[in-house]
């Protein structure tokens, strides 16, 4: 899995990808194997970046709270600590950390469900023709993380283990969130498609 940014720390080394797992590159980087650390940094740079953003530092901040959590990681792993499973969850713990150290004098960012810190993250990558269908305004109408969830799981494929680690809960919470929401999507749906029907049938009534 390569999710490059583009964006590389210089303390990261650039390498291709294997099918070595997590845990095997983290005993590899623990071993002086730069490369392995730079194959967990493509597996998991992009998740980072996502966290970051979210966080809410300043745009021109991303880059070097990233970039000081990776290298907080590969300390911690070098001197034989770190984790040793859950290697996501770690990772983005870190990029929290170092994000909130970087927001102390804006009042200090902590975790929180906050639906508001999800806001404009993913609707504004979408067609804004697609908010205009039945289906986008029904997307709309459900909570802002439940709709961001349905759509990373059901539209970009993304795993729930990351997605997980991503929004600080457990794989088994982002999955029944995913399933409500995709059951309040149908409801809605329906609801709409009910309403129209109801619509075309007193236009009907009064031509009639």
């Amino acid at each position: 899995m390569n999710t490059s940014t583009g964006y590389t720390p210089s303390h990261i080394p650039a390498v291709r990808s294997s099918e070595r797992t997590d845990h095997e590159l983290l005993e590899a980087t623990r071993g002086g194997q730069g490369e392995a650390f730079g194959e967990l940094y493509e597996r998991y740079a992009a998740m980072t970046r996502r966290i970051a953003r979210r966080s809410g530092v300043a745009t021109s901040d991303v880059d070097d709270i990233v970039a000081d959590a990776w290298a907080r990681v590969l300390r911690a792993l070098r001197t034989g600590s770190g984790p040793t499973t859950n290697f996501p969850g770690y990772v983005a713990t870190a990029v929290r950390r170092v994000a909130w150290s970087y927001d102390t004098a804006a009042s200090m960012v902590s975790p929180t469900d906050d639906d508001r810190l999800l806001d404009g993250v993913w609707l504004d990558e979408l067609d804004p023709s697609f908010a205009e269908t039945e289906l986008g305004q029904a997307l709309l109408r459900l909570p802002r993380n439940w709709r961001e969830i349905l759509w990373r799981v059901e539209v970009d494929g993304e795993q729930v283990a990351l997605l997980a680690a991503e929004f600080g809960k457990t794989p088994n919470s982002v999955s029944a969130i995913a399933s409500r929401a995709r059951r309040r999507l149908r409801e809605e749906l329906g609801a709409r498609q009910a309403t129209a029907a109801d619509a075309d049938n007193a236009v009907l009534e009064g031509v009639a």
